[in-house]
């Protein structure tokens, strides 16, 4: 037994002394793999190719790292390393690297690395089945499935790559991002574990505590939950879906900046909003929509038309410009004009330009420059070449100003009237009297249509007839005067 150990150790030694000048010329090589230690060392062939087999408690260095494991094939000539069996390479770079079998180049500083591989470098993990990893750009690649580690986030995917000194990965097949606060499911990705902000370029999901974006190109920062997606892209949460050609998202300052054949589902406030571009903040309520504006509120039962909206949800007013069209349903009236003011917690409507009141449910279609309009207590001012076409009364008014009450009469009508297409001038006067009552009188000037003659002929006369008029017109006017001051 002692005869063969000794004749082992004389074939060691002879083989490792044996070696010509190139082969010495390149152990003492900085960048030449240096064996360090090995309990055995056996000297043998591949056809022509001269390797040294290492056994147990193998450690070689190169170029600043160092390679242990259990078993190698150390070829000297071509500065090559085979480790088998817990291999380990503490790479200059800073990485920790482990694998079942390493294929370790000094000419190209590159490892191959096979079977439970992991490199660690720093707050970055990654595993995968087989990798190949340069020590000196820290470029590592995948493709048999791979699982990248970066703090608290997790990407798994079929193939990949991670630079290390950038901290860019790219990853393909299968991509599954996980996060406490976000997933993230693709084909494909950049991710850069720094910045953690994610770049995809084919159908990609995030879902994020409650939203989730669906889009195929586009930047999102996970740790802004900010993202810009340049193609078709749908937002959607709990209280709203947000679907356009390209989209700028905050979802922490709540400012969304949506454009191209924009589709707004808000399910909290009952709209649909179309629109080219909308910018929508769900924080502040505000919203402004431009370009051939159709907004179907359901709940205020209204279809509103338009250049340009703008709305906040939180105090109810809404400010339309350019071809204004708003169709209420539930007042059953049609509204033309070149700008609207609508607040519908106040009932407050102020249009302007070319005002077209269409009011079917009273029966009058409404025509002036302006018209302020409160739809709680009915009152109305209309002024500017106004018309009114009143179909229950049979009466044409037209003035430069007309107050009136939706839900009752007339109230008021200033300059020259015309009644029926007769001028007429009209005048209230009211005083009070020493037994704290008031007096109303009234006036009136002006022609009477056939009609109206005939009428006054073959009834009370002219002053008693539209002394009845007014007399019916003033009781109502007492009667809302009293409501308005008692409530």
């Amino acid at each position: 037994m002692n005869k063969y150990i000794l004749l082992s150790i004389c074939f060691c030694y002879i083989f490792l002394h044996k070696t010509n000048a190139q082969i010495l010329d390149t152990l003492l090589n900085k960048k030449s793999i240096k064996l360090v230690g090995a309990k055995f060392l056996v000297g043998t062939k591949n056809g022509d190719v001269e390797y040294n087999r290492l056994l147990e408690n193998v450690t070689i260095e190169h170029d600043g790292s160092t390679l242990t494991c259990d078993s190698a094939h150390l070829y000297l000539a071509s500065n090559y390393v085979e480790a088998f069996g817990n291999a380990h390479v503490l790479a200059s770079n800073g990485a920790d690297i482990h694998a079942d079998k390493i294929l370790y180049n000094g000419n190209t500083n590159k490892v191959t690395l096979t079977n439970n591989v992991s490199i660690v470098d720093k707050e970055n993990s990654l595993q995968a089945d087989r990798c190949d990893y340069n020590l000196k750009t820290k470029y590592a690649t995948f493709d048999n499935g791979g699982t990248l580690q970066s703090d608290n986030t997790t990407v798994s995917s079929n193939t990949g790559t991670f630079n290390g000194f950038t901290k860019d990965a790219h990853f393909t097949g299968d991509v599954i991002v996980t996060n406490p606060k976000y997933e993230v499911y693709s084909q494909e990705i950049k991710y850069n574990t720094a910045r953690k902000i994610v770049h995809f370029v084919k159908e990609t999901t995030i879902i994020s505590d409650g939203t989730t974006i669906t889009g195929k190109k586009g930047t999102y920062n996970t740790l802004t939950e900010s993202g810009t997606f340049n193609t078709r892209t749908l937002i959607q949460n709990t209280e709203n879906d947000i679907e356009a050609n390209s989209i700028v998202y905050n979802k922490q300052t709540g400012q969304t900046n949506a454009n191209g054949n924009v589709v707004i589902n808000d399910f909290k406030n009952e709209t649909l909003i179309n629109a080219a571009s909308v910018n929508n903040n769900s924080k502040t309520g505000i919203s402004n929509a431009s370009g051939n504006v159709h907004i179907s509120d359901s709940k205020n039962q209204q279809e509103i038309y338009a250049n340009k909206v703008s709305n906040n949800t939180k105090t109810g007013d809404m400010h339309a410009s350019g071809k204004v069209h708003i169709s209420d349903l539930k007042e059953q009236r049609e509204i033309f004009a070149d700008k609207v003011f609508n607040n519908d917690k106040t009932g407050i409507v102020n249009a302007n330009g070319n005002v077209q009141i269409y009011d079917n449910k009273n029966q009058r279609d409404i025509f002036a420059n302006a018209v302020d309009n409160n739809k709680i207590t009915g009152d109305a001012n209309a002024k500017g070449n106004v018309v009114i076409d009143d179909f229950k009364e049979h009466r044409l008014m037209k003035a430069n100003e007309i107050k009136y009450n939706q839900k009752h009469q007339y109230i008021n009508a200033k300059d020259n009237v015309l009644v029926n297409d007769n001028e007429n001038l009209i005048k209230f006067e009211i005083k009070d009297t020493l037994q704290k009552k008031s007096i109303a009188t009234w006036s009136t000037q002006g022609k009477l249509t056939f009609k109206d003659k005939l009428l006054s002929m073959i009834g009370r006369g002219t002053k008693n007839d539209f002394g009845d008029h007014f007399e019916e017109t003033l009781s109502k006017i007492n009667t809302i005067l009293t409501r308005e001051i008692n409530s």
